[in-house]
């Protein structure tokens, strides 16, 4: 069955090389890893080893994840997909209310009135 879809879909697996070809063309990012890696799964783990190298050296500050978030998050989640997915959307917001506090202190902004210093 799986044979026929690919023939009616005109759909070719891809192989090692195309993977990688297209990959490269992607951004320089995912370029420079592919042009070290030699099979689709060196590439994944080279991936997974820079994405983790880059959340290893974020430095949240003020905006880091609170033991008390962590209790009330955990709490209403009824798995850990859906504790991992509130983790990251409070993050969302922590990155925006950073963002936004970057823009009023670059702004000479005092507080939420707008008054300016």
């Amino acid at each position: 069955m799986k044979q026929n879809q690919n023939v009616a879909t005109n759909h070719q697996p891809r192989t090692n090389e195309a993977f990688l070809k297209a990959v490269s063309m992607n951004d320089s990012k995912t370029r420079d890893i592919s042009a070290e890696a030699e099979s689709i799964d060196a590439f994944q783990n080279a991936y997974t080893d820079r994405l983790f190298q880059q959340i290893e050296r974020v430095q949240p500050g003020h905006y880091d994840f609170r033991l008390d978030e962590y209790n009330a998050l955990s709490e209403r989640s009824c798995d850990s997909f859906s504790l991992m997915i509130s983790v990251f959307k409070l993050g969302f917001i922590k990155g925006q209310r950073a963002e936004k506090a970057r823009v009023k202190k670059q702004l000479g902004i005092n507080n939420d009135k707008g008054e300016v210093a």
